[in-house]
């Protein structure tokens, strides 16, 4: 597993350097891919393969587990198999290519050094997405959408929806994505309704009160189940990590939006646009702090969050373009590197509370840290 990850940085920091070498920097994301899709690493790769072979041997939809909860991830194995595509590892492969290249598409349309920023989410889809391949193709079709959430052209609403819904087909948390329509729309008071809501729920929810969120939650879910994820105290506590995750991304995003704002449209017309695009990611960010009260009942919800990082680092590389001084440019791309580094770090190694995690390191004790070593 080490190795994995020392390959993943060195690409990384290789990636840096040839960001502005477009066939290189293909050229080095085609490697990461083959890699990625070789990768034996995670919880999941398991019962992909098991649900790969099966589905290969006619077993209908119902026994299979990973399918269980996406029809439309069936009816694509199944395809691709029907194509002569029997190997689970060349499935991957080829899964991944196809949904960068989609990504990269997208990323093409909005930006000029699109391949530095290309290169940052294949880092994501190396460390995470890679084992899960339900989420690499409904994270390859919500970037796609993004288009349709920026564009005002006729019918572009629908667009979005119709390619968020096909997302949802594949995994349903993306049902969530609709709420960022508001972004589209603008509308201000809704945002910031949905960010206070969401930290107060998750306030509420740490604390396991006794309140109408958890009583709603029990009624949709089951009293026992939800019952279960109130006991488990390393998912609250695990909760925290996501919480500072979520507001380093949200003062990154602030800050650029702030200073993006600031530019005066009269000087440069196409500036409207520019202001207009940092907004909507402003407007994304700020409405998934409604996600984060599910994080402490469930660290999967945390992929909602995960999954948006793209658009933080389409924040990122826009900021770097506009006229400001030198200093604020390290600040933000210095800070966007530590908050990946961080929630690397925490996906991946830490696997304890973080007063457990604190002690341990001002005593001295690395445990934690051994089974990856």
């Amino acid at each position: 597993m080490l190795f994995v990850y020392i390959v993943a940085l060195s690409t990384s920091f290789l990636g840096s350097l040839i960001s502005r070498n477009k066939c290189l920097g293909l050229f080095t994301g085609f490697l990461m891919l083959i890699l990625a899709s070789s990768m034996q690493v995670g919880y999941d790769t398991e019962n992909y393969i098991k649900s790969f072979d099966t589905i290969a041997r006619g077993t209908n939809l119902l026994v299979v587990s990973i399918a269980d909860a996406s029809m439309m991830y069936f009816m694509t194995v199944e395809s691709f198999q029907d194509f002569g595509i029997q190997d689970f590892f060349l499935f991957k492969f080829l899964i991944l290519l196809i949904s960068s290249f989609f990504v990269l598409r997208t990323i093409n349309k909005f930006v000029s050094n699109w391949c530095l920023l290309f290169f940052l989410y294949l880092i994501g889809v190396f460390f995470d997405d890679a084992m899960q391949l339900r989420n690499t193709i409904s994270l390859a079709l919500l970037v796609c959408s993004f288009y349709y959430l920026y564009s005002n052209d006729r019918g572009s609403t629908l667009k979005y929806g119709l390619i968020i819904f096909l997302a949802s087909l594949y995994h349903v948390t993306f049902l969530a994505y609709f709420l960022f329509l508001l972004a589209k729309s603008n509308k201000v008071k809704s945002i910031k309704c949905l960010f206070f809501v969401g930290l107060i729920l998750y306030v509420f929810t740490f604390l396991k009160g006794d309140f109408f969120f958890i009583s709603a939650l029990q009624s949709m879910f089951g009293g026992d189940k939800i019952q279960l994820y109130l006991e488990n105290d390393a998912t609250q506590y695990g909760s925290l990590y996501v919480l500072v995750f979520y507001f380093a991304e949200y003062l990154i995003v602030k800050y650029c939006d702030l200073e993006i704002q600031k530019l005066d449209v009269r000087r440069d017309g196409s500036l409207y646009d520019m202001k207009r695009f940092s907004s909507i990611i402003l407007g994304i960010i700020t409405i998934m702090a409604i996600s984060l009260p599910f994080c402490v009942l469930s660290l999967s919800a945390m992929r909602l969050l995960r999954n948006i990082t793209i658009f933080i680092l389409f924040e990122v590389v826009l900021f770097a373009s506009i006229p400001v001084s030198r200093k604020k440019k390290y600040l933000i791309v210095t800070s966007t590197v530590f908050t990946m580094l961080y929630f690397m770090i925490f996906s991946n190694f830490i696997t304890g509370p973080p007063e457990d995690i604190i002690f341990s390191i001002f005593n001295g004790d690395a445990s934690w840290m051994k089974q990856y070593f």
